[in-house]
C-alpha cells in the first residue's frame, strides 16, 4: 500500500546516515515496493500522467509524504556533511520514479512480447538497484 511505502521511506530518514545513504535506501525501498506491486506502478503512472480530479487524492498523499521525507533528509544534513552541489529533492524523486516506473511499466508496455528481460527477475532487480546506486553517487558527486 501507499502507507507501507511512506512508512518504509520514513524509516530511511536516519540523521546518523549520510544523505547519499538515505537516498540510496529510499531508492531501494521504491524498487522493492514496485517489484511487489508492478500493477500499482502502472496505475500510479497513469494517474500521474492524466491528472484527473481524483489524482491528488489517489497519489498526492504518497508522493507528498515521500517528497517531504526527502526534503527533511536534505535539511537534516549538517553543513559539514552537505555535498558540494545543491540537492533538489524533487529532481531526485522524479529521477528515481522515472527510472523505476519506466523499468517496470514503460519499457515492458512498449516492447510487449519482445521484451528482452523479465522485470521481476531477481538478477535484473539487483542490476536496477546497482545502477540506481551509481546514478545517486554521481548526483551526489561521490562517484
Amino acid at each position: 500500500t501507499n502507507k507501507a511505502l511512506s512508512m518504509a521511506v520514513s524509516e530511511d530518514i536516519d540523521q546518523s546516515a549520510s544523505l547519499e545513504e538515505m537516498i540510496t535506501k529510499i531508492a531501494i525501498d521504491l524498487i522493492r515496493h514496485c517489484a511487489e506491486r508492478p500493477y500499482g506502478v502502472m496505475l500510479f503512472m497513469r494517474e500521474a500522467a492524466t491528472v484527473t480530479p481524483g489524482t491528488n487524492t489517489v497519489i498526492g498523499p504518497m508522493v507528498g509524504k515521500t517528497l517531504q521525507n526527502l526534503f527533511d533528509a536534505v535539511e537534516a544534513q549538517t553543513p559539514s556533511r552537505k555535498t558540494s552541489r545543491k540537492i533538489d529533492p524533487v529532481l531526485i524523486f522524479s529521477m528515481l520514479m522515472g527510472v523505476i516506473s519506466f523499468y517496470f511499466t514503460g519499457f515492458p508496455n512498449i516492447m510487449g512480447k519482445k521484451l528482452p528481460y523479465d522485470p521481476l527477475d531477481p538478477e535484473r532487480l539487483k542490476e536496477l538497484e546497482d545502477s540506481l546506486v551509481g546514478i545517486i553517487k554521481h548526483m551526489m558527486n561521490t562517484g
